[in-house]
């Protein structure tokens, strides 16, 4: 086996821009490009190899790859739009609808137009005030349903501005919004399941409304006091650079500074995905040159040595 050179999937959803083409040379033939998936193994969804024995193959074709419990989904985000307020379901959530799984994902911001913000959560007003008045549970609610039918959502959620490197970690529960002029990287369990709360208005291709499912999302929705994953965000100076390391139960997940070269032979696969520069990933057979936008799947227990002046996204299983 060796690292394998992935083919980009791409996303032409309506509020996507053009960032991923240009600036990260990922090609399709459709616009706008809102998102890239670096690596999937979906039913619908597979990655293809460009590069050695395995060439125009699917990644789910390739051996040792476990396509039915594939574990992460890695993107690359260009909001030219703001993006639907959300929620994705945990575990006990998902189980009640037939076909959905839980999410927890991480955003990375690898760029953003100045007074970028997201939505994260609801503000310190709306909670406060409802633990003064001690609403839990449905009443709790409620009270979010009311806000949600009125179309005054937004007024109830914590918007932050972002800037460049920022990290946020998003837990299923967690109402959330990726805001208009933001590029970010994306690492997530491997499920599409989102519930809509909110999308302004928006009308889709069709000429109508976009699809809200606000029972589901209603039903998803936690507080900042409930359900919290285990999380860290470390950074380490080593010899070769600074590596900034992203922690939970389902993924870790790293942002490599990379100046010189490191070694890395891992008991599962792990995925690179080039933020910016190049480098080269050698192993005992071959060296693959990657530049900004490349996506490399590595199998487990291939010995790799990456080496440039790059900054890289790494990202893999839990445990």
């Amino acid at each position: 086996m060796y690292p394998l050179l992935l083919k980009p999937i791409i996303k032409n959803y309506i509020w996507g821009g053009e960032r991923l083409i240009k600036d990260f040379g990922v090609e399709s033939d459709a616009t706008p490009a809102a998102e890239a998936w670096m690596l999937t193994c979906r039913e619908d969804d597979v990655n293809t190899v460009l590069n050695g024995e395995y060439k125009g193959r699917l990644l789910s074709d390739v051996p040792g790859v476990d396509a039915e419990n594939f574990p992460l989904l890695v993107k690359l985000i260009d909001a030219e739009s703001d993006l639907s307020v959300q929620v994705h379901p945990d575990a006990a959530c998902a189980a009640k609808y037939p076909g959905d799984s839980e999410k927890t994902e991480m955003w990375y911001i690898v760029d953003c137009a100045e007074g970028a913000s997201l939505i994260h959560g609801f503000n310190e007003e709306f909670e406060s005030g409802r633990i003064e008045k001690n609403l839990i549970g449905k009443e709790y609610f409620s009270e979010i349903e009311q806000k949600i039918k009125e179309g005054k959502i937004t007024e109830i959620l914590r918007r932050t501005e972002v800037r460049p490197k920022d990290l946020y970690f998003v837990e299923p529960g967690t109402v959330h919004a990726i805001g208009r002029g933001i590029l970010l990287a994306e690492v997530q369990q491997n499920s599409d399941t989102t519930y809509r709360l909110y999308d302004y208005g928006r009308l889709g291709r069709d000429g109508r409304p976009r699809e809200l499912h606000i029972e589901k999302a209603i039903d998803a929705v936690t507080t900042a006091k409930k359900g919290l994953h285990p999380f860290s965000d470390v950074t380490e100076q080593l010899p070769y650079g600074s590596v900034r390391r992203v922690s939970c139960d389902k993924f870790v997940a790293e942002i490599v500074e990379l100046d010189g070269d490191f070694s890395d032979l891992s008991e599962k696969f792990f995925s690179v995905v080039v933020l910016s520069g190049d480098g080269a990933i050698t192993w005992d057979g071959g060296t693959l040159a990657v530049k900004k936008g490349d996506s490399v799947y590595v199998p487990a227990g291939v010995a790799v040595t990456v080496r440039g002046k790059c900054s890289l996204l790494i990202s893999r299983p839990a445990g």
